[in-house]
C-alpha cells in the first residue's frame, strides 16, 4: 500500500488537425499508418546505440527550416526542443551575399560549402553564377565558406544556450550525434567541438 504516486514524465504537444491531416493524406495514398512516433524517438532507434542513450548523448538534427534538439539519458528520452534555424537559412545567407540565385546558392553550399573557413585554402576560387544573364565570375571559396561558418555556429550556439537552460553544461559521454540533410557540410563536426567543446560526429540512418 501507498499513500503517493510520483512520476517524472516528458510531455510532448502537437496540433491533432495537423497529424489527423498527414494520417488522411497516407490513407489516400493507401498507406495504412499503424501508429504515430515522435521524431526523435525514431531517429534514436536508426542513429544511437543503446549505450549511447543510457550514457547520455544529444541529438541534433538540421533540417532545412528548423534545427531540432533531442536528449538522451539513462536510455531515455529526457529534453527535445525545437530552434527555428536550418540549412535553409545557410542557402538564402550565400544568395544574398553572392547575388545569385537560391538554387545555385543551394548548389554552392553542398559543393563547395565548409562550416569552418579555416580549412580551406586562401588561394582557392569557385565559381559563382550570376543573376539576369550576367556572367558568372570568380570569388575566393573561403569567403563562401565564411558566410556559412557565421550561420552554422549560430545555431550551434543556440543548441548550446538550450543545453545550458537544462543544466548540461558538462557535455555527454556520447558526445553530439549531427544528422540531417544539412549536417552534410564539411567542417561541422570541427566547428561543434570548438563552440561547445563537446566531442562531435555526423550520423546517417542505415
Amino acid at each position: 500500500s501507498g499513500v503517493r504516486l510520483e512520476a517524472h514524465t516528458h510531455i510532448v504537444m502537437g496540433s491533432m488537425p495537423r497529424l489527423e491531416a498527414l494520417e488522411a493524406c497516407c490513407q489516400r495514398a493507401k498507406i495504412s499508418v499503424i501508429d504515430l512516433v515522435f521524431a526523435p524517438l525514431a531517429q534514436a532507434e536508426s542513429l544511437l546505440t543503446p549505450q549511447a542513450r543510457e550514457m547520455g548523448v544529444a541529438l541534433v538534427d538540421i533540417g532545412s527550416d528548423t534545427t531540432d534538439l533531442s536528449v538522451f539519458e539513462g536510455g531515455q528520452l529526457v529534453h527535445s526542443a525545437m530552434i527555428g534555424i536550418g540549412g535553409e537559412h545557410v542557402t538564402l545567407d550565400v544568395k544574398d551575399c553572392l547575388n545569385t540565385p537560391a538554387v545555385e546558392a543551394e548548389h554552392l553550399k553542398q559543393v563547395h560549402g565548409c562550416a569552418v573557413a579555416d580549412m580551406i585554402r586562401a588561394d582557392e576560387t569557385i565559381s559563382v553564377p550570376g543573376v539576369g544573364g550576367r556572367r558568372a565570375r570568380s570569388i575566393k571559396r573561403r569567403y563562401l565558406c565564411e558566410i556559412i561558418e557565421a550561420r552554422m555556429e549560430e545555431i550551434i550556439r543556440l543548441v548550446g544556450e538550450e543545453l545550458n537552460q537544462i543544466g548540461y553544461t558538462g557535455g555527454f559521454p556520447g558526445g553530439l550525434v549531427m544528422t540531417g540533410g544539412t549536417a552534410n557540410i564539411a567542417g561541422l563536426c570541427e566547428l561543434a567541438e570548438q563552440v561547445l567543446g563537446i566531442p562531435a560526429a555526423k550520423s546517417a540512418p542505415k
